[in-house]
């Protein structure tokens, strides 16, 4: 199951430990090797911009599943709206 897929709605995912996840990944993988580049990861980024921009790119994704929400909305309400094209809107 992925991440995304484990939150309830409307809760957000733990963000500010991505970066060290992402580190110790690194590490581990790097670990067979005679040097370790982990420690030598460098993004130009403090931790929080990080996160900000994870948590960024986490809502647009959420913005872009509401968008289809809404036309999928509208598109029932257009075709329900030719179905009753008789009846009388008071």
């Amino acid at each position: 199951m992925s991440r995304e897929a484990s939150l309830l709605p409307g809760q957000m995912p733990r963000l500010a430990s991505s970066h060290k996840k992402s580190l110790r990944s690194l590490s581990k993988a790097s670990a067979r090797s005679r040097k370790s580049i982990a420690g030598k990861l460098h993004t130009n980024r403090g931790h929080s911009e990080q996160v900000v921009r994870d948590m960024r790119m986490w809502l647009c994704d959420e913005l872009r599943k509401i968008e289809e929400h809404q036309v999928s909305f509208l598109n029932v309400i257009a075709a329900r709206a030719e179905q009753e094209i008789d009846c009388v809107m008071l």
